[in-house]
């Protein structure tokens, strides 16, 4: 999965371009080598007006889904995040409660990522050496210091990105512990730019991983979720723990919950108007 997350948004995203052929005919993925290949060509692509009428991507993103099943479609969705930012959160909302979605992003998920620069490229898969985590943890603690919000936001979840690479190769207990770390030094980001909601989300997909840190490390998570807490109402807060628990998310993937999770914060938004 972590190949695909890697690799797939790179081939299939651009300015002002949507990729229409997501099927198993169109991208395929060989596990020997972890490469994956686009068929068709430019026969696929078409022209968008970016990021006006990026919604129309989704429809484009449920074939995918359709073809490849949720689990693979919420790995797509990190990588399309990790390279095109909010606009990419947007594309991948799926409405719930009947919710009506307007053709224009809510403010706060019509604006698109630069390129990532060449330190934070993504290779053949996420996977990072246990020395470049750190320094790119680091720099996203120093990004966050000097402002630098969408830097900062990316070399976190880098580190996630990293610690999802790291699952799949069944070192559970490391890569549990750097997700929640990963997932919490995000959260502050967040906190910082006033988006408790998002915060306190993160927070939720975070503890689950939080039994490998130490008590250090859990009394600084649940400080960080206490944070955002505070400034929540709480009939939100239910809902969205409500969210994180609900008996239909057994079996449920990492990714796919983090995405109903952060889904929520855009239901959240249209609901207000």
């Amino acid at each position: 999965m972590a190949a695909w997350e890697a690799l797939i948004p790179g081939l299939l995203t651009g300015p002002h371009i949507r990729y229409t052929k997501m099927t198993p005919d169109h991208i395929v993925f060989s596990p020997n080598d972890n490469t994956v290949r686009v068929m068709g060509g430019f026969s696929g692509i078409k022209r968008i007006e970016w990021p006006k009428d990026a919604r129309l991507h989704h429809d484009n993103i449920a074939v995918f889904r359709r073809s490849f099943g949720p689990a693979l479609t919420s790995a797509l969705r990190l990588g399309y995040i990790y390279r095109l930012g909010p606009i990419a959160e947007w594309i991948f909302f799926e409405p719930q409660d009947d919710i009506v979605v307007p053709a224009l992003a809510p403010a706060g998920w019509s604006d698109e990522w630069a390129v990532a620069p060449s330190e934070l490229v993504l290779g053949k898969d996420c996977s990072l050496e246990p020395n470049e985590l750190v320094r790119i943890a680091e720099m996203g603690v120093a990004y966050r210091a000097q402002r630098s919000m969408v830097a900062a936001k990316r070399c976190f979840m880098r580190c996630y990105l990293a610690a999802l690479a790291e699952c799949e190769k069944v070192d559970l207990a490391i890569a549990s512990g750097n997700m929640a770390i990963a997932l919490g030094n995000l959260a502050t980001v967040y906190l910082d730019e006033g988006r408790c909601l998002r915060a306190f989300a993160l927070c939720l997909a975070a503890w689950p991983c939080s039994s490998m840190l130490s008590s250090d490390g859990r009394e600084w998570l649940v400080s960080i979720m206490r944070r955002a807490d505070s400034r929540l109402e709480p009939a939100i807060r239910e809902r969205l723990i409500n969210v994180a628990s609900d008996p239909a998310q057994v079996g449920t993937s990492f990714t796919e919950l983090l995405w109903r999770l952060e889904d929520f914060e855009i239901m959240y938004q249209l609901q207000r108007g």
